[in-house]
């Protein structure tokens, strides 16, 4: 009579148990499709999967429309094709002769020279930079010619320094461009020469 017992609560023990493993099963079942239905109904993560166009279609417009570029958008087109051209010529000491001959005709009463700084410059507001010396020499060194020929053709009314596109020639920006450029480098004798002739005070 113990044997048979002992059968019978075997055999229970079996069928709670499968029960337990279906109930499990079904639960995963259950909570993955509410996990997929949340995320195709409540985040966008599955939709470009669900809802690809047929081969062979468009999700563009039958006719997109054609605007022109707004104002500001020209404006950063052009800057942007001025920063990205390279100086028509390299560096050298005649270029660079050139550059400072034109910086202290045009920049130096701003922007000092090798010796001095310019008290004009430094009384703006905000100060302009002082180039050769001073405080914050070479500051424009760390940019590129083309970054420094846009400055000098364009301006910077917000800052006081005027654009020179209609003062100077092409050669002459790019001139004072490669010049400032390369003024933390040794610079040949006769262009050191030449930007420290300033009667700044």
């Amino acid at each position: 009579m113990a044997k048979t017992k002992s059968t019978s609560s075997r055999s229970r023990g079996k069928k709670s148990s499968g029960g337990k493993v279906f109930l499990g099963v079904l639960l995963g079942i259950v909570l993955t499709l509410g996990a997929v239905y949340g995320l195709y109904r409540y985040t966008s993560v599955l939709t470009p999967l669900l809802h690809r166009p047929h081969p062979g279609t468009s999700t563009l417009p039958a006719t997109a429309p054609i605007t022109q570029p707004s104002a500001p958008t020209r404006k950063l087109a052009q800057k942007m094709a001025t920063v990205a051209k390279d100086a028509p010529f390299s560096p050298s000491e005649d270029v660079f002769e050139g550059g400072a001959h034109t910086y202290m005709a045009r920049c130096a009463s701003c922007h000092g020279d090798t010796r001095l700084t310019a008290d004009t410059g430094l009384e703006m507001n905000p100060p302009a930079g002082q180039f050769f010396y001073g405080k914050h020499p070479h500051a424009l060194t760390a940019r590129k010619s083309a970054q420094v020929y846009e400055i000098i053709a364009n301006g910077l009314p917000h800052q006081g320094m005027p654009a020179y596109k209609d003062q100077l020639s092409d050669t002459q920006i790019w001139q004072l461009s490669l010049l400032l450029e390369s003024s933390a480098l040794e610079l040949p004798d006769p262009v050191r020469r030449i930007l420290s002739t300033s009667t700044n005070k």
